[in-house]
Order: structure tokens, then sequence, then C-alpha cells
């Protein structure tokens, strides 16, 4: 029963959020200025790269690095950046290949943040394809690895933009096999042939992070964790810190990371009701034994 009960919970909040809330925009706003009042200042992840020399430097105290990854709604990433706009604060846009829309990357990088791309071709691979297990996806990695230079090479080529760095999306598939797009990204080699100087998820930009915090559906809206060296390379991420960024803002914490998703932000019905209706099909299909396309409807 408690489970049943909990579906029906996260169901009436899924619809709430992607349908029916008004715009949480302001409540955004208001975690902008006070960072700006109290001396924060934002960064892209393609500029803290920078000033932390690729990893090798501290960065400034009072950093927060903003990451915006555009799964679903467009329309609501250009609303939080025309928020971000007027603030003069300078974040990282990721695109899906679903969701390029050219026109706002160009605004997006002409106002000094950056846009990307948020690549997803391991969990492609395995809707794709039906792989279960680890092992099968491994053995295509190569092949995987080369799709994703492809589209690399092709978004920069259709938007003029360099994507320098880039982010993981995660997918169902992904959960499912509990294997991150991020695998993509273990082979140097490839690293260097398609000019990527760091993942989002990287250790050597992380490691000067105190807090990182993505944000969450309701009503909890956001999840965050301590950030702490665990070994030469290594980091866990722990409970024990401030609830919300805001609160972390008040108690001084020297650098903090925050993932936004537009869409947790602004009902968006016609983008939601199109990205499920694909994880829908998606989902039946990888159960029937189907191959399943991620194109657009």
């Amino acid at each position: 029963m408690a489970v049943v009960w909990h579906l029906l919970e996260t169901l009436s909040s899924r619809l709430w959020q992607n349908y029916l809330m008004p715009s949480r925009l302001d409540e955004l706003a208001d975690w902008f200025r006070l960072s700006l009042d109290c001396g924060y200042k934002f960064h892209s992840v393609e500029n803290y790269w920078q000033i932390t020399n690729a990893g090798r430097t501290a960065p400034p105290p009072k950093s927060i690095v903003l990451r915006h990854d555009i799964d679903v709604d467009v329309a609501a990433a250009r609303a939080m950046f025309s928020l971000e706009k007027k603030l003069a604060i300078s974040s990282s846009y990721y695109f899906r290949l679903s969701t390029m829309n050219t026109h706002l990357m160009h605004e997006i990088a002409d106002s000094g943040g950056e846009a990307s791309y948020h690549y997803e071709e391991l969990a492609t691979e395995v809707k794709a394809r039906c792989l279960r297990s680890i092992e099968q996806v491994r053995a295509r990695l190569p092949m995987i690895r080369q799709q994703f230079f492809e589209n690399l090479q092709r978004v920069r080529a259709t938007t003029g933009l360099p994507m320098v760095t880039v982010a993981s999306h995660g997918d169902w598939a992904n959960r499912r096999l509990k294997l991150a797009n991020t695998e993509i990204l273990e082979c140097l080699d490839l690293r260097r042939r398609a000019a990527v100087q760091v993942e989002a998820y990287d250790y050597d930009l992380l490691k000067f992070v105190r807090a990182r915090y993505a944000d969450a559906a309701g009503p909890a809206w956001w999840v965050g964790k301590r950030v702490v060296q665990a070994g030469p390379d290594q980091l866990e991420f722990l409970n024990g810190v401030p609830r919300t960024p805001a609160e972390a803002v008040r108690d001084g914490l020297p650098v903090i990371y925050v993932l936004l998703h537009p869409e947790q932000w602004r009902r968006g019905p016609r983008w939601h009701f199109r990205e499920q209706r694909k994880r829908f099909r998606e989902g039946i299909a990888y159960r029937l034994g189907m191959p399943s396309h991620s194109g657009d409807d």
C-alpha cells in the first residue's frame, strides 16, 4: 500500500509541476539577487575551468558554477536566460540534439555565457539495440564513441560554437543499466580528437566545489550534496549541506555548483506531453525487444 501511495504522490506532483504549476522564476531571481548581494560571482563551466587553470588552481572564494541542462523545454530555457541576462549572470546551457536551438545558443554565447552539447549516445544505443547488459554496451563502445564524435562535430558546424565542454544527459536507459553516458569520455584519445577540454562531471572540475545542488521535483525542489575528497582523483557526495543554494550562500560556502533544469521552474504542457509520449514509446519498445529511435516526433 505504501508503494502505491508513493507512486500516486509522485504522479500527482509531476502532473502539477508539468501542466498546472505557476512559474517559479521569481523564486530563482530572489536566489540570484541574494547571491550577488552576498558577493558571489557566477561562472559558466567553461569560464570556471579557465579561472582554475584546468583544475590546477583554486578559484576565488564565493564562486558559483551555474549549469543548465535543456532536457525538454526550450521556451523555459529562453525565459531563464532572459532573467539571467538582466542580472548579468554568466552560465552554461547544455542542449540535447532534440532541444538544439541555434538562435538561443548564439544569444547565450554573445552575452558571455556558454552553449554546448548535452550528449546521450550511450543511452540512445541501448534503446536502439535493446541492450540488456553493461557487457553488451561496452562491446559497442567504439561505435558509440564514434557517434558522439560525429554528432559533436555536426552541431559545432551547425552552430559555429566551439563547445569545448560537454555534459552527460541522464536517461532512463542509463538508470536501468547503472551506466552513465560519461563512459563515452573515459577514452582520453577521444577527448583529444574531439577537442573536449572537460566534462561537467569530471573530478578536476569538481574538486574545489564544497556543495553541489541540482533542482528536483516538488515538494523537495532541491537535492544537495557535500563534496569531499575520497582518495586520489576521487570524490564522494555526502549528505550534510545546507538544504538549498540560498542557505549555502547565506552560510558563505566558498564554491557552489548548481545544476538547473528550466522545465522544473515553469510549466510547459506541450513540451512535457511530447517528451512523455516519447519515453512511453521507448519503454514499451525496449520491453518488447523492438528497436527504438529517439528523434523528434
